[in-house]
């Protein structure tokens, strides 16, 4: 009986996907500007700009850290 619902099962995810439509992803981009302050405990505030569907949407950016350590990569 359980081997029959698992076939089941299967059978109707397989019938689901057939008739699945693919999806029409929206491109945006994100600007962020962020300052941080920190030595064992820190902080950092920052604003951005997501630009989406042809308007432009400003956000601000806060955060908290405790760390011993701490190491920053930027990659252009």
């Amino acid at each position: 009986m359980r081997n029959h619902a698992i076939k089941l099962a299967l059978l109707a995810l397989l019938v689901s996907t057939l008739f699945a439509q693919p999806a029409d992803a929206k491109m945006g981009s994100v600007r962020v500007v962020f300052t941080k302050a920190a030595l064992v405990a820190g902080g950092g505030v920052g604003r951005g700009v997501l630009i989406f569907d042809g308007r432009e949407h400003p956000f601000k950016v806060y955060g908290f850290s405790v760390a011993s350590r701490s190491e920053h990569r930027s990659q252009s």
